[in-house]
């Protein structure tokens, strides 16, 4: 996906109502933080790189949001003392927008 692709679910979501905040830096990154965590999204020759996610750790994750987790992560979980950090590869547009929805509903 190229950075416009993702811009484009980012504004659509933000239609949509979805608070979060936006921050787009020069040097071929966005971030998407919410009240208790952010996806990082850095890009090479506009296209999609990497894309590293950080919600907030607890110890009352449901099953749902367990199964949601696992099924994303592309790679380890990094555990730190207030978040859990992971990288995230999305298929598509749909993919991304749907995991940002299920982000902001279930870690907010």
């Amino acid at each position: 996906m190229n950075k416009e692709q993702i811009l484009n679910v980012v504004e659509k979501l933000a239609e949509s109502g979805y608070k979060f905040q936006s921050e787009e830096n020069k040097s071929h990154s966005l971030r998407e933080r919410t009240s208790s965590g952010q996806i990082l999204l850095t890009f090479k020759d506009g296209f999609l790189d990497l894309c590293v996610v950080r919600i907030r750790r607890r110890l009352d994750y449901t099953q749902e949001e367990t199964d949601f987790l696992n099924k994303i992560a592309h790679s380890l979980f990094y555990y730190h003392e207030h978040y859990i950090d992971f990288e995230y590869k999305p298929k598509d547009e749909k993919e991304l927008e749907e995991t940002f929805k299920f982000l902001i509903e279930h870690y907010n």
